[in-house]
């Protein structure tokens, strides 16, 4: 998903220092070039995250997080105690000093906002999932463990939410997840639009699709 921040801080780009927070280093390779913008505009990005790729290299640098002893975000909330990612990051931030915590991954949701919480850092997560993850919210069901995941997760009043769809925000909002002043709509899943960009469909008697996506039950495939 490519991202351009639009929420206002007092603080200028020039001064800011972003503590980046994903699942995987591959994950942070992929999104390089997101990276790179805002250094380009004067901030300074530290990224962390499990490393999983060791054949891949990142320009930026990088503060290794344990592997995640979760499966899935419903484990992660059952042991409410401090894990090995969470002292991670508690250090991490110590060294660091962030101005600033972008967190990119629904796993570290919960462990950012406790750590950003506990500094008074700012926060921006980019949620998404809510096909998979978080589709108990389009259902309209019932998931208490899910429901305090992300109630406890997003409580902290400095914590600011990019949805991807107003629909995702609306959502949020009308189930008291969030307030309307803390979240914030980027749309589109991070098509490029200048490699991708739009031609006529041909139309041939047998149409081919092909999709891009993981292999999984939750997705129908």
């Amino acid at each position: 998903m490519e991202l351009s921040i639009r929420v206002r801080f007092p603080i200028v780009a020039q001064q800011m220092k972003i503590l980046f927070v994903t699942r995987s280093y591959s994950t942070a390779v992929k999104k390089e070039r997101f990276l790179a913008r805002l250094r380009q505009a004067g901030f300074e990005v530290c990224v962390t995250a499990c490393k999983d790729t060791p054949n891949e290299t990142l320009s930026f640098p990088f503060y290794p997080l344990p592997e995640s002893p979760y499966r899935n975000i419903k484990s992660c909330m059952i042991p409410r105690k401090e894990t090995d990612i969470e002292k991670a990051l508690d250090k991490y931030v110590e060294e660091i000093h962030p101005d600033l915590i972008v967190n990119y991954s629904n796993e570290r949701l919960y462990f950012s906002s406790k750590i950003a919480e506990k500094y008074n850092i700012p926060i921006i997560s980019i949620l998404r999932g809510f096909g998979t993850k978080f589709a108990f919210l389009l259902r309209g069901d019932r998931d208490p463990i899910n429901e305090e995941y992300l109630r406890t997760s997003l409580s902290y009043r400095k914590h600011i939410v990019v949805s991807q769809n107003s629909h995702d925000a609306e959502i949020l909002v009308k189930e008291g997840f969030v307030s309307k002043d803390r979240i914030k709509v980027i749309k589109s899943s991070g098509i490029d639009s200048e490699t991708f960009s739009y031609s006529e469909e041909p139309s041939p008697e047998t149409i081919k699709i092909s999709m891009v996506s993981r292999i999984l039950w939750s997705k129908g495939v």
